[in-house]
């Protein structure tokens, strides 16, 4: 996320990580879209009893050493 400029571009690689993540699954017919400024929507058919509560993303920008690597 350090080269992450802005909100809507952290949220759109957001949505591209739940993308990936989904077809790693193999999960069909997801849909992931961005209903509101600040809410990603995550639809998965055929689970409707599975999912019962509403997730909660948090952004935080990572930190690095003086060598660049993740502390």
């Amino acid at each position: 996320m350090a080269n992450i400029a802005s909100l809507d571009e952290a949220t759109s690689v957001a949505i591209q990580t739940i993308e990936s993540h989904l077809d790693t699954y193999g999960v069909r017919n997801a849909s992931v879209t961005r209903p509101a400024a600040n809410a990603i929507l995550v639809q998965l058919p055929g689970l409707k009893t599975l999912v019962t509560e509403i997730g909660v993303l948090d952004f935080m920008q990572q930190l690095y050493d003086s060598g660049g690597k993740p502390v």
